[in-house]
């Protein structure tokens, strides 16, 4: 309890000096030290404890969050490590809430991907990141409304057809009502 305590305080604090003993508490014999530990390095921005992620960044428990919170400064050291995330829908055992790894993991490669100029897309250079992306395991409605519309704004007609058509069958509901939309006004999707 009181290694727990310290790590919270650090957190709570916001104790920058203390970062590394965060480090100790991070590989702690206690799950629930080592939890709350995760928890308050994470409470810092990732320009600050960015070192301190990256030492960690193999934690067996933690590596999706870790991976999350130094992609969401810059996603491109960490592709390969997103596209993982989401396929394999990574999440920690000792999970404490919040939104799923692998849905902050999809937000993050999206937004990184959407940044992609057209002709980076269309030269199958990110095809495994874009393959990632359509193996997520949807959380709702708008990811893969929000895909589709990417490949329409960018000219991946064929790409757009099958992901489409795969949609219409391995999804329960009628996700063709997106799509319909996203042909109105494509546009209009841009997920900012």
């Amino acid at each position: 309890e009181i290694r727990e305590s310290a790590a919270q305080a650090i957190g709570f604090g916001q104790l920058v000096p203390l970062l590394p003993e965060l480090a100790k508490l991070l590989k702690d014999n206690s799950p629930q030290v080592r939890k709350v530990a995760a928890m308050s390095l994470l409470s810092f921005p990732a320009t600050v404890s960015g070192d301190l992620l990256r030492q960690n960044i193999n934690d067996s428990e933690y590596h999706s969050l870790f991976v999350n919170a130094l992609a969401s400064v810059d996603p491109t050291p960490y592709v390969a490590d997103l596209q993982e995330i989401i396929i394999k829908n990574s999440e920690p055992t000792n999970w404490w809430g919040g939104l799923p790894p692998a849905a902050d993991s999809w937000n993050i490669l999206f937004k990184y991907i959407q940044a992609q100029p057209q002709s980076e897309l269309q030269s199958g250079k990110f095809d495994s990141s874009l393959n990632a992306l359509e193996k997520s395991q949807w959380f709702s409605s708008s990811e893969p409304r929000d895909l589709f519309a990417l490949y329409v704004q960018r000219g991946l007609v064929e790409r757009a057809k099958t992901f489409r058509e795969h949609c219409r069958q391995s999804i329960t509901y009628d996700i063709d009502y997106n799509f319909k939309m996203v042909d109105q006004s494509p546009e209009t999707y841009q997920r900012d």
